[in-house]
């Protein structure tokens, strides 16, 4: 195996991540004009529009986060730092408006996320606080909808594992229509055409939506996607929303029941404490008497105004900025000429390698990626891909000179391991450095006393990789736990794994 082979690999995974979680997208941006940023609590904002209107949107956003976490819970997880961008002219965000699967996108604001960082973008035009909340008709974007829409896919995405489709987007929807007021948020306004197809065809089986997943049609196709977000909005809005006090903890109980993925009628019995049937006919009951309740939380929000600050940016600020969003909505040529720039602008600035490794990436130049990665490490980045790509190569370096039953040297395994959990706390829930670190522990000198919890913590996270499964058990077997690796081992074959692995494996497993 030749240097830079599994590590090639492993960085065609990575560029996987980057693709947006929402949308893959085209994006091109107008020239630059004028740009400022600004940071709260959980935002950073940056904007061609002006320090009055910026404020604003900063606020609500603000204000949102919080009332999010009245109505339904903290935002689960670690989540990413979030940039906001928003295009003061309408005219730019259209421009850079994102398609899905060769169509254009109707949606006036997007979300994108890789293992870095994440952002929401929209123009100031869709954030017009002026416009009372609640009157957004699918595939129409009215004052703030696809933006709040957005950021609760945001506030889910520290979640260990991505939530199911109609959770996803029905609480977003959900949500999309809250109304921000002095006493709080009031949750629960409805989306006229929903309320409308459901009031002229009926609602269907609520259990039909529980298969559904990104990849269904009745998520993707124009033609039947108004039909699942309009039952997904229901059954949140009945649970939520509706009279009955013990709906939220059904709701919480249903997805701790079906966190696997797997959706059955006695799981929804148990949840529920009634058949689908049953549980129907009190949807249709509450549909069809037309008085959708609402549900107001207070929301604890102090921060003034006239206390955020904000900042003009450099031409070469605007350029890492703007670079980064079009790398993660994939439209590589304008976030080539960007990141070139801010590169040959500041070449000793960790986030200019970051985003140079990042271009590379996804260029699948593996070669160049883990120099640039390397090289912002030094710099002093603790990004997680720049983390998992330098010392997985590291790693990988390591191997080719490995004899077939030598470990690491100590040395070299305590800078692969550390720098691997390093890159695992940055971002717990992606999968990629998880994975290195099961190859180094099957490789380790030494065995220490947490190696098995980080294990379980990536199989957790990544319950289908057979390295971490493999490592696992040999790690178990190491410290006395012989049935539980016998279990875990039996699941896996030495031909699903790396070569690294391969043997080592095969010779545990012959001998349990």
């Amino acid at each position: 195996m030749t240097c830079f082979t599994r590590i090639g690999l492993m960085l065609a995974r990575l560029a996987g991540l980057f693709c947006g979680a929402y949308f893959a997208s085209a994006v091109a941006v107008a020239a630059d004009g004028g740009w400022i940023e600004l940071r709260t609590a959980h935002y950073r904002l940056v904007s061609d529009a002006g320090a009055p209107e910026l404020r604003k949107v900063a606020m609500d956003m603000e204000r949102f986060y919080a009332g999010f976490e009245a109505f339904w819970a903290k935002a689960p997880g670690k989540l990413l730092p979030c940039t906001i961008i928003v295009f003061a002219r309408e005219a730019d965000f259209d421009a850079a408006k994102p398609t899905f699967r060769e169509r254009t996108s109707h949606h006036g604001a997007v979300f994108v996320s890789g293992m870095d960082a994440a952002f929401i973008a929209f123009p100031l035009a869709a954030f017009d606080s002026s416009i009372p909340a609640g009157r957004a008709f699918f595939g129409v974007t009215d004052s703030r909808r696809t933006e709040f829409h957005e950021s609760v896919h945001y506030l889910l995405s520290g979640l260990a594992r991505r939530p199911p489709a109609w959770f996803n987007e029905g609480i977003a929807e959900l949500l999309s229509t809250a109304e921000l007021h002095d006493k709080g948020m009031t949750v629960g306004r409805v989306i006229g055409p929903y309320t409308v197809w459901l009031s002229r065809n009926g609602a269907r089986p609520i259990a039909e939506i529980f298969p559904v997943t990104h990849d269904s049609p009745e998520y993707n196709d124009p033609a039947k996607a108004g039909s699942f977000y309009g039952h997904a909005w229901a059954f949140l809005h009945f649970l939520l929303c509706g009279k009955n006090p013990d709906g939220p903890a059904m709701l919480v109980k249903f997805l701790q029941l079906t966190r696997d993925g797997a959706h059955s009628s006695e799981k929804f019995r148990q949840a529920f404490g009634r058949d689908e049937r049953a549980f129907d006919k009190q949807l249709r009951d509450y549909l069809d008497s037309g008085r959708y309740s609402t549900r107001t939380v207070p929301v604890f929000h102090s921060a003034s105004p006239d206390a955020l600050k904000p900042a003009p940016m450099s031409a070469t600020e605007v350029d890492l900025c703007l670079g980064q969003f079009l790398l993660h909505t994939k439209r590589l040529p304008e976030g080539r000429a960007r990141i070139s720039r801010a590169l040959a602008a500041l070449p000793l600035d960790q986030r200019a390698r970051d985003a140079a490794g990042l271009l590379a990436l996804l260029e699948d130049d593996a070669q160049a990626a883990a120099d640039h990665f390397r090289e912002a490490i030094k710099l002093g980045s603790r990004q997680p891909t720049a983390l998992t790509v330098t010392f997985s190569a590291r790693l990988d370096s390591a191997i080719q000179g490995l004899a077939a039953d030598a470990t690491l040297p100590a040395a070299i395994f305590d800078e692969v391991a550390n720098g691997l959990k390093a890159a695992i706390n940055a971002n717990p829930i992606f999968a990629e450095p998880y994975r290195q670190l099961a190859v180094a522990f099957a490789l380790a000198p030494r065995a220490e006393a947490d190696d098995a919890a980080w294990l379980k913590q990536g199989l957790a996270i990544d319950p289908d990789s057979k390295a971490i499964r493999a490592s696992l058990a040999m790690t178990l077997a190491r410290a006395g736990h012989a049935a539980e690796a016998r279990t875990l081992a039996e699941a896996v074959a030495p031909d699903d794994l790396p070569g690294a692995l391969r043997a080592r494996f095969e010779r545990f497993k012959h001998g349990l």
